[in-house]
């Protein structure tokens, strides 16, 4: 894959599993979405949607060159994680 390519950006399969564990529960996701992945400023960038149920967040996980991953996701809330 050249980075011409990517630098338009190319669709992706997205297959995410998360894990929170707040106050003692445990709740697990599971997402199976396409979306894109774009290299920009040497920093990948995942874009796609997650449905849940009638929720639909939009996400955006960067990673960035030093090995920093970024997530962010806007819907009801807006959640950013490093």
């Amino acid at each position: 894959m050249t980075d011409d390519k990517l630098t338009k950006g190319l669709p992706a399969r997205i297959i995410l599993e998360t894990t929170i564990v707040q106050e003692g529960e445990v709740f697990k996701h599971s997402f199976d979405e396409m979306g894109r992945i774009v290299l920009m400023n040497d920093n990948y960038y995942i874009r796609f949607e997650e449905n849940q149920g009638e929720e639909k967040n939009s996400t955006l996980i960067k990673l960035q060159s030093d090995g920093i991953v970024n997530l962010t996701r806007h819907g009801q809330n807006k959640t950013r994680m490093t």
